[in-house]
């Protein structure tokens, strides 16, 4: 009997002397006896978890062999020795050489064997917390700030003080192309002619890099995971073998690449990535290739084929995608709604009269809409070219959330500019009309399931997009990139009493964002998108339309919010905190008294330290001009200092918005 086993069998035996008593007066011990081996090696007990220890590699793969080489005899050896060492020290250190014989005559061949070192890991280096921004005690949101051109750019982060924005970084020729947060805000990705940088942490320093040469277009995955970059391929009509790389964003590991021609994918990004980085897929002509990045292979091995299918769109939080067929000879549209990785369709609806559509998912990934372009009349062109008359538009309203996923239809008869979901919710929001614009704001229905008409605006100036806050319920209308004028219309959309709060204008305005938050949102005219000058540079307003800052900078590019990761918080708790706000809000308002007065105070303490330092160099100038008033009366004849009285002076004075209250009276 092994040691082991006798301590097993006295352990067991001693349970049946235990009583209550002995309980009671000693606890039990569980150290090993006197004298006790352990005999058991670990190969025994951890045998299946050593087999995967790391070991040093025995393999050959360090020894090269060099083949095509004179057959010598021994005697003619070492001079062969001399000349092949002379070819190959070029190349690199020779360890050891080996020539194979045979009846007193080399082989024809020989081997090389490679100096290698053990890789030294690469040292960690600790960047702080990437996610600092969000421990502001003020819960200040941070954006970028992107300007110049033509060699001469700079970019900077700024956190959104009150009054006055504070620079937290500044650099000049900090990227050669547009700069772009990742999903979570976790890090500013540059662009670079060798690749893509990240930087990240509170002084934002560089965390990663990407090395791809020339890269034009990188995008990342929702799940801040993976990023894609993309190289035009030298010949734009020919495949390049590493043109689109995938990389992990954490490990800087290139996951894999794609060849790829630019006449290929017709939009950027040419990947769709779905809710949690699991899948993504790519169109091309009739076939959806999904991926999966467990493997980074096709899902199932093969691509889907799908005859007819224009475009399709990845679920925001699930691992569904829908997607739509063209009508095809006899065969109608479709519109289709796919479970990913099963590869099939839970719902489904076909089309006639199809001539185009758009998909359009809720945020909170509860509601999917198909705006459908139904025509009345087809004529084909000599051509070849399509053309339809008698256009009506189809809302098709998929319940993702009910069983079965049902659908509901909203048939639209004037031309639809621009659709949209509130991100949180039930409602929807179509801008329709061509000369004349209205505003239609619908609700969905759960008893009985369908859709039901809320309420109509209509504005005198054109808008063209809608601008929903994060949060739901307030939303912006604007009239971009286009002769509209620049038109900001600010509603408030909560319950169903929706009223417009205010009327601005942001002439030239071509870009509209958000904060996180929903407290604020900044109109921009960018030199990219049209804006020419001094008219360019940015607007802040808040929730409600009242302008917080004017901000005409020079040749400005682009302005974008931090993003926000979701919150840790779980869905009832926010909705109660959100039920019992009025609790809070004397606090937050004495808060921002307290942070206005404090920025109040700042702004007077920095033009007073102006006028101090400006009398300081004022002071001895004045010494020296009434110094002089003895040289400038000889020089003049006459005292021309009591020309310039005091009754000649004007006096004019510079206003400043410090702080504004608005209180409600009621009627």
């Amino acid at each position: 009997m092994v040691a082991g086993e006798k301590f097993a069998e006295n352990f067991y035996a001693s349970r049946g002397n235990i009583t209550q008593n002995s309980v009671d007066a000693e606890p039990p011990s569980f150290s090993d006896p006197d004298g006790y081996v352990d005999d058991i090696s670990d190969e025994e007990l951890l045998g299946d978890i050593l087999k995967l220890k790391p070991r040093e590699d025995d393999s050959n793969d360090l020894i090269v062999v060099v083949d095509g080489i004179p057959i010598v005899g021994s005697d003619r050896l070492p001079k062969l020795k001399s000349v092949m060492s002379k070819i190959l020290s070029k190349i690199g250190h020779v360890v050891r050489e080996f020539y194979p014989m045979e009846n007193d005559q080399t082989k024809g061949y020989r081997h090389v064997e490679e100096k290698w070192e053990v890789p030294k890991p690469r040292p960690y280096k600790d960047h702080g917390n990437l996610r600092s921004w969000l421990l502001n005690p003020d819960c200040f949101d941070q954006f970028v700030i992107q300007c110049g051109g033509g060699g001469d750019e700079w970019i900077a982060v700024h956190t959104n003080t009150p009054s006055e924005p504070t620079i937290v970084v500044e650099k000049k020729d900090w990227s050669e192309s547009a700069v772009q947060w990742s999903p979570f805000g976790t890090y500013l990705a540059t662009v670079h002619k060798k690749g893509i940088a990240l930087w990240g942490g509170e002084k934002f320093e560089q965390i990663i890099r990407f090395s791809h040469l020339d890269v034009r277009f990188f995008d990342f995955s929702p799940c801040e995971r993976y990023i894609v970059t993309y190289a035009e391929p030298k010949n734009r009509y020919a495949d390049a073998s590493d043109a689109l790389k995938i990389w992990d964003v954490r490990t800087g590991e290139m996951k894999r690449a794609f060849a790829f021609a630019s006449h290929i994918c017709k939009r950027w990004p040419c990947f769709k990535w779905s809710h949690d980085g699991s899948f993504f897929a790519a169109l091309k002509d009739d076939v959806l290739s999904v991926y999966e990045t467990s493997s980074f292979a096709l899902l199932g091995k093969k691509s889907l084929r799908i005859d007819g299918i224009r475009d399709f769109q990845w679920s925001p939080s699930a691992p569904f995608l829908a997607y739509w067929v063209a009508e095809k000879n006899q065969a109608p549209g479709r519109v289709a709604l796919m479970k990913i990785p099963e590869k099939i369709d839970v719902r489904s609806k076909n089309m006639f009269n199809m001539a185009e559509a758009s998909i359009y998912w809720q945020k909170s990934g509860d509601n999917l809409c198909f705006k459908v372009d139904r025509y009345g009349k087809k004529k084909e062109e000599k051509d070849g070219e399509i053309k339809y008359s008698g256009i009506t538009y189809n809302l098709e309203i998929f319940h993702f959330r009910e069983k079965e996923v049902p659908v509901s239809t909203q048939e639209v008869k004037e031309p639809v500019q621009a659709f949209d979901w509130e991100p949180l919710g039930s409602k929807f929001a179509v801008i329709q009309g061509d000369l004349k614009t209205n505003v239609n704001f619908y609700t969905l229905r759960t008893s009985p399931l369908g859709i039901s008409h809320l309420k109509t605006l209509s504005f005198k100036q054109q808008v063209n997009t809608i601008f929903w806050s994060p949060v739901g319920q307030y939303l912006v209308f604007a009239g971009l990139k286009s002769t509209v004028g620049g038109t900001l219309a600010f509603v408030d959309a909560s319950g169903t009493d929706i009223n417009l709060t205010n009327s601005q204008e942001h002439t030239g305005v071509t870009d509209v964002v958000w904060d996180p938050t929903g407290r604020y949102v900044v109109t921009s005219v960018s030199s990219w998108t049209g804006g020419r000058g001094g008219d360019t540079g940015y607007m802040m307003w808040n929730f409600l339309g009242r302008l917080l800052q004017r901000k005409p900078i020079e040749r400005f590019c682009k302005f974008a919010w931090r993003p926000r990761p979701a919150p840790l918080l779980p869905e009832l708790k926010i909705k109660e905190i959100r039920k019992n706000m009025k609790k809070y809000s004397s606090i937050f308002e004495e808060k921002d008294r307290q942070i206005l007065s404090k920025a109040s105070e700042e702004i007077l303490n920095r033009r007073r330290k102006l006028v101090e330092e400006f009398n300081k160099w004022r002071e001895p100038l004045v010494d020296q001009w009434n110094a002089e008033k003895p040289l400038r009366v000889e020089l003049r004849g006459v005292d021309t200092d009591s020309i310039f009285v005091v009754s000649d002076m004007q006096e004019e004075v510079v206003e400043y918005l410090i702080n504004e209250e608005e209180t409600v009276i009621a009627e």
